[in-house]
């Protein structure tokens, strides 16, 4: 069936145990943010947190994020 329900052909071929494509993309503001919280260690105010000890600094210096 498809998202409407209404009928729809497969071809035979097809695999059977694929997912419906579901999916979500980051906004660039959410991709900043969960780059700075989840990978450079701030909180989330965008303050860095004390202590925190970082192994990708040295690799994305200048992505721009």
């Amino acid at each position: 069936m498809g998202r409407n329900g209404e009928v729809i052909s497969v071809p035979e071929a097809a695999p059977k145990d694929v997912r419906p494509g579901n999916v979500h993309w980051l906004t660039p503001r959410t991709w900043r943010k969960w780059v700075n919280v989840g990978l450079r260690g701030h909180t989330r105010g965008g303050i860095p947190q004390p202590g925190w000890v970082g192994r990708l600094e040295e690799t994305w210096p200048s992505c721009g994020c």
